[in-house]
């Protein structure tokens, strides 16, 4: 990756700090059921990851 992706890549993260995507229900359209935070899903996996 030339060092001009990994800047453009960097800003493109760092606008969505302060201007992130509208959430929409896309999850649950394609699926049927609502999507999940990232804690929720990792709760329910804990025991994946544990030896």
């Amino acid at each position: 990756m030339t060092l001009c992706v990994a800047e453009s890549l960097e800003y493109l993260h760092a606008d969505m700090v302060t201007r992130p995507e509208p959430a929409t229900d896309a999850v649950q359209q394609l699926t049927g059921t609502p999507a999940r935070t990232f804690g929720e899903w990792a709760a329910d996996h804990a025991a994946d990851f544990t030896p």
